[in-house]
């Protein structure tokens, strides 16, 4: 591992990386990504100065080699950069390599998601499963923000229902997956504008669902219910709820569609816009 470390100037999971802090600042600091960040910011140094490997050497946890075995953690580590190379869905990939690469990537995406919403100033809410769990808790307390157990059912009641709770205490209330890394504080004050002539605002997601929807009207949501039809997690959810809407008379603004970080290649595009 040392050899092919040196060999190819990546440094992974069992090395140690030093950066200068300017050399870090400008690779923009660890990408946003729940996997292969070590080997995506290995590259982005490389292509500024060549690395210099130390003969000192670190102690490092050896749980996985142990659980594992050697060969079967050396294949799934080569098995999982090349379908990183090849630019396939992390997400699933997450599915695949265990929980701690699963857990890895959804705190990964919900911490950039949460410092998003906190960056529009507006009043932040996390609702969660289990809201007193330690990674909660410490986004609670880094952000100042606020959170609440999230409401049972399935995506369409758990929605109205937090729609419902909010709109006791804000006249427009915005919901947002932690799934969109494009997700700006400006589309957030862009979808509140669009609610000053629409009931409903929804930013559409490129594979047919939506990364935003926002609520001008309490009324709404008392309806038994407002979602019935939409087929979610399918191509169509976008749709399907326009229709839902637009059946009870609903008024509906659509700003411009984002694309979702599914892969590598989706990744990627999305560094190139932020730069």
């Amino acid at each position: 591992m040392n050899w092919r470390s040196r060999l190819t100037g990546i440094a992974t999971g069992d090395q140690c990386l030093f950066v200068s802090r300017d050399l870090f600042e400008q690779v923009q600091g660890f990408p946003a990504q729940p996997l292969m960040e070590d080997v995506e910011i290995s590259k982005q140094l490389g292509r500024i100065a060549p690395p210099v490997c130390l003969r000192h050497r670190i102690s490092v946890s050896a749980r996985r080699w142990h659980q594992r075995g050697v060969m079967r953690t050396i294949a799934q580590m080569w098995w999982l950069r090349w379908r990183y190379w090849r630019g396939e869905v992390k997400t699933r990939l997450a599915k695949v390599i265990g929980d701690d690469a699963a857990l890895a990537a959804y705190r990964a995406m919900l911490y950039l998601g949460v410092r998003r919403a906190v960056a529009t100033g507006l009043d932040t809410w996390l609702f969660a499963t289990e809201p007193e769990h330690a990674d909660i808790q410490r986004l609670v307390g880094a952000f100042g923000i606020n959170s609440q157990v999230q409401p049972t059912g399935d995506l369409g009641q758990r929605m109205a229902a937090v729609f419902s709770q909010m709109h006791r205490h804000y006249t427009h209330v915005m919901l947002a997956g932690t799934d969109c890394p494009g997700l700006h504080p400006g589309h957030y004050w862009q979808a509140l504008g669009a609610l000053s002539s629409a009931d409903v605002v929804m930013q559409g997601a490129e594979d047919g669902g939506y990364v935003l929807i926002g609520s001008g009207c309490a009324e709404i949501w008392r309806q038994e219910k407002p979602f019935a039809g939409v087929r979610f997690g399918t191509a169509t959810a976008r749709q399907d709820t326009l229709e839902a809407l637009h059946d009870g008379g609903w008024r509906v603004a659509c700003p411009a569609q984002l694309s979702d970080v599914d892969t590598v290649d989706d990744l990627r595009a999305w560094q190139a816009r932020e730069d």
